[in-house]
């Protein structure tokens, strides 16, 4: 476990190549930007075929694989990074020039995507991990400077702000990746010393707590201790672009930001399979609503569409504040926030089937039965919350 496997950075992340396309000014539909994705998939393929041993992950994420020793490890990042770090750079540029974005606008994008690149490098993995930011240090502010919301009076200006901001946040990866490739070999040697002593005790049946090398511990935590350093260091960096774009913005243009912030660092928050809003477009095109029908259905899909929406931000809210969000100075209120997320998963499930029970009721049985949502078994209420 300590030092013959390595990490990967995984390829840009489909959510993320729409970002940026979109931060860009680029259309992520249009058939020169398929273009230039076959081209990045093509090297992204050609750079983790090169790789043996590699275990795959979904996009975005890291592609674990095998090595003889930590210096093999870092001899196979050494080869791949600046490849991964080409065939990105050439996305982007590419992007840049559909979408006819300035210079600055591309090398902001550049940034955070090296920053993301490498703290998901792992040159030697130990029990503690690496210095990986919190889901607060993973947001991609170039998508959020770029969201549809934002008021286009406020768009430069934020636009600016994250421009100035970006080289920080690769600045700040790159210690972390310098911190972590000096720590992971003496903590994974430490590690595997710790493995073979308290074997070799065990197999005496002696007290494993009095044979503890007390300087080893101490060394041990000093180490985890610059990893959580410079984790923390990636969130804070994170933080200051936040911080620095709402400054710029007026109040319309910090709610639209923060939304846009809020959906980017909590994504799982707004995730809803079973939200009753597709039924109630189903029923809303049906040709058989009568005026006064369709005044109901659509009276009840904006009803249903601000209650969902303020039960997913405070989920979100919750998600944040439990993942990282709540040390790193946000959302402080939030207290005991798993029986929070929890709760509030419970609440809109039960909002759901309540709006599917108020539109099975101002519809007839044969308009009703057009929707497949309206089955009784989607119509009953949940179950109900544990109980703490």
């Amino acid at each position: 476990e300590a030092a013959a496997t390595g990490g990967l950075p995984g390829r840009m992340s489909p959510e993320r190549i729409r970002d940026a396309a979109r931060t860009l000014g680029a259309d992520p539909a249009a058939p020169a930007v398929r273009a230039l994705l076959d081209d990045y998939d093509a090297a992204a393929d050609a750079v983790r075929a090169s790789v043996p041993g590699v275990r795959g992950a979904k996009p975005g994420g890291t592609e674990r694989f095998a090595a003889a020793d930590a210096a093999e490890v870092a001899a196979t990042l050494a080869k791949a990074l600046p490849a991964l770090a080409a065939a990105a750079d050439a996305l982007l540029a590419g992007l840049g020039a559909v979408g006819g974005a300035d210079e600055p606008a591309v090398n902001a994008v550049r940034a955070e995507r090296a920053a993301q690149r490498l703290w998901s490098a792992r040159h030697d993995m130990t029990p503690f991990g690496s210095a990986e930011p919190t889901v607060v240090g993973k947001v991609f502010l170039g998508g959020c400077v770029g969201a549809p919301g934002l008021p286009e009076a406020d768009r430069a200006a934020a636009r600016a702000a994250w421009a100035d901001w970006a080289p920080s946040m690769r600045a700040a990866a790159e210690r972390a990746f310098a911190t972590d490739r000096e720590v992971a070999p003496e903590l994974g040697a430490s590690q595997a010393s710790w493995r073979e002593r308290f074997a070799e005790v065990r197999g005496n049946g002696a007290n494993v707590a009095q044979e503890i090398d007390m300087g080893q511990a101490k060394r041990q935590g000093e180490l985890v201790e610059r990893l959580a350093d410079a984790s923390a260091e990636l969130t804070r960096t994170s933080l200051a672009g936040r911080r620095a774009v709402r400054d710029r913005l007026t109040p319309e243009g910090k709610a639209a930001f923060d939304a846009a912030w809020l959906r980017a660092a909590a994504p799982a928050g707004y995730a809803d399979r079973k939200d009753a809003m597709a039924a109630l477009d189903a029923a809303y095109g049906l040709e058989s609503l009568s005026d006064g029908q369709r005044a109901q259905v659509n009276a009840l899909r904006g009803e249903h569409a601000a209650r969902h929406r303020e039960l997913c931000d405070r989920l979100a809210t919750a998600y944040v504040a439990s993942r990282g969000g709540a040390e790193a100075g946000l959302f402080p209120g939030q207290q005991d926030t798993e029986r929070t997320i929890a709760d509030l998963r419970f609440e809109r499930a039960e909002l759901n089937a309540r709006t599917l029970r108020r539109l099975r009721a101002a519809l007839t049985p044969e308009q009703a039965a057009a929707i497949p949502a309206l089955s009784p078994a989607t119509t009953r209420p949940g179950p109900a919350p544990a109980s703490p």
